[in-house]
């Protein structure tokens, strides 16, 4: 009895094979990178939802959202202070994050999925100030408190070692408190200044007509950042570098770039400018673009994309 011959495939057949299977690998290649950024943004939505929350239970109990890291005390005195001596400079400035008075430090399911690599998130060579390890050390040489971002908070719960090294890879959201009177003022010079964009403003300029003090009565508005998919601030945070007051100046600047709204001819449409959902999802900047280019610029002068922003008031 003879058996039938054994019959492969023909090349044909193979070479059919191996063009599905590039199809497919070519789909998913394409296709992965995009899911895994839909669901980090979905879980930075949440982790924003939860730290609103938080925040705002901090609000109902103290009457103020919680300061952020390097804002001053109320009742700061440099005269009565050394600030070469840690407890004065604890004395004079907040040296805890918000995530430690909202109870979330060492929290990992509320930290930025997206900064992980560098946390210079505008490429100006100087780690931007994402609170996840700032220490205030006195400078002799100034005569003032210089804030690191390259040590980490170790302060009342501290963690253990392993954990504190993960916090330090990866930032919280940054969390921009402000009080809303002193916004508005600035919101208004900036206007007079015709200088919508914000990005050719004269900010000190602006702090020395204002003459805000600081610390103010209570923080009734803040803003949270996460750094988004290309790791970025973009300009939107930039640290004065000199003034004690320093944060609390980069806030308010910050918090005008993170709510402005000024398309449909200056009317705006619900939407922050420099969203990167609003932008890449909903042609934000296409929308400014159309009307003003300049507009649709962030406030590094790049045209990308922008951080991920929730604003909360």
């Amino acid at each position: 009895m003879k058996t039938a011959p054994r019959r492969g495939f023909t090349l044909i057949e193979l070479l059919t094979v191996i063009a599905i299977m590039g199809i497919l690998m070519a789909m998913v290649a394409v296709g992965l990178p995009r899911a895994l950024e839909k669901a980090k943004i979905a879980d930075v939505e949440t982790d924003m939802e939860a730290v609103f929350r938080a925040a705002v239970q901090y609000m109902a109990d103290h009457g103020t959202y919680p300061p952020r890291y390097g804002y001053l005390k109320r009742g700061w005195d440099r005269s009565g202070l050394d600030l070469s001596d840690p407890a004065d400079i604890g004395k004079a400035y907040f040296l805890e994050p918000y995530t430690s008075r909202i109870g979330y430090f060492g929290a990992f399911d509320v930290y930025d999925r997206f900064s992980l690599d560098s946390h210079d998130t505008n490429g100006d060579n100087v780690l931007q100030p994402l609170e996840f390890c700032p220490a205030g050390l006195y400078n002799a040489a100034t005569n003032r408190v210089e804030f690191r971002d390259d040590v980490i908070y170790n302060g009342p719960g501290s963690v253990p070692a392993e954990e504190l090294k993960q916090l330090n890879q990866q930032g919280p959201y940054v969390y921009l408190p402000v009080n809303l009177d002193q916004f508005r003022k600035v919101k208004k010079a900036v206007a007079r200044d015709g200088d919508l964009t914000g990005r050719t403003t004269d900010w000190d300029a602006v702090w020395t007509s204002l003459n805000l003090r600081f610390p103010p009565p209570k923080y009734d508005a803040f803003v949270l950042i996460s750094v988004g998919p290309r790791e970025g601030t973009f300009g939107i945070l930039n640290v004065p570098e000199t003034g004690d007051d320093r944060y609390h100046k980069m806030a308010l600047r910050a918090y005008y770039f993170a709510t402005r709204d000024i398309n449909n001819g200056g009317e705006g449409n619900g939407v922050p400018d420099f969203d990167f959902r609003a932008r890449m999802q909903e042609n934000e900047a296409g929308v400014l673009e159309d009307e003003n280019p300049a507009w649709a610029v962030l406030p590094n002068g790049q045209p990308l994309e922008g951080p991920l922003i929730g604003k909360f008031e």
